[in-house]
């Protein structure tokens, strides 16, 4: 290398050294200082949250649940169930070609 070359790649690297640190103390680590803030600030909405919120209640038997909601039915070649309307949940679900034991 002559000694042009060797000064411009020594220019080259320092730029480029100068550039990663700028870029990583400007960018990258204010970047992420709001994103450990954000979920700082969703774990406490979270834990808020669950201490607002009523506990689940468990249905006593299948029957009760199915008849405590608004649901709309389904029945197809080889499943059938009903779709819960309040929070549009699948949580009756049965399959037709499916059998608990080897016996049909």
């Amino acid at each position: 290398m002559e000694a042009q070359d060797q000064r411009n790649f020594i220019i080259f690297m320092v730029v480029s050294i100068l550039f990663l640190f700028a870029y990583q103390a400007l960018i990258l680590e204010p970047n992420a200082e709001r994103r450990r803030e954000a979920l700082e600030a969703a774990e406490v909405e979270r834990e808020a949250q669950a201490a607002i919120a009523p506990p689940v209640e468990l249905a006593a038997s299948i029957p009760d649940a199915l008849d405590r909601d608004a649901r709309v039915s389904f029945d197809t070649a080889s499943v059938d169930g009903s779709i819960r309307l309040r929070g549009a949940m699948i949580d009756d679900l049965s399959f037709k070609d499916h059998f608990q034991s080897v016996d049909r």
